[in-house]
């Protein structure tokens, strides 16, 4: 709770001042800009799954409108719940940073573009979950043998 309050005040006191200029602009420029979902749309670029509709002619351009929160939340939701209890069986860093790393795989991966810094960003989030998870089973197997 003492950390709560900080954060939201600081978050308040950095965010507040610009949805008071102007909400929408905020709201246009952060939340729906990159989204594809404001007035002028972000081109789809990358190599996900916006590509692909692109590439098929199923999106007519890279700056037509197509809802892909929608897949996001078809197969965010279910692969979040999954992810969650996955971490209530095994809570350690390591599975925190596999699991993070797979669920915005996924959901990068069906948004509006997936570019070359999405991939250089889970490459880093994977590996350094590989050496957490690997160093946890080499304390893990040192705890078990000096037991026996």
């Amino acid at each position: 709770k003492r950390f709560l309050a900080p954060v939201v005040v600081i978050s308040a006191l950095l965010l507040v001042p610009f949805l008071i200029w102007d909400f929408h602009a905020f709201v246009e420029d952060n939340l729906l800009y990159f989204s594809g979902g404001g007035v002028g749309n972000y081109p789809i670029t990358g190599y996900g799954f916006s590509q692909i509709l692109l590439n098929m002619n199923i999106i007519s351009s890279p700056y037509a409108k197509f809802p892909f929160w929608i897949i996001q939340l078809v197969v965010g939701i279910p692969l979040l719940a999954y992810l969650i209890r996955r971490q209530i069986a095994a809570n350690t860093i390591g599975n925190m940073l596999m699991n993070y790393g797979i669920f915005l795989l996924v959901i990068w991966y069906f948004s509006h573009h997936f570019n070359d810094s999405y991939f250089i960003f889970l490459t880093q989030i994977f590996t350094i979950s590989f050496f957490a998870l690997l160093s946890e089973k080499k304390s893990l197997a040192k705890l078990l043998s000096s037991k026996l």
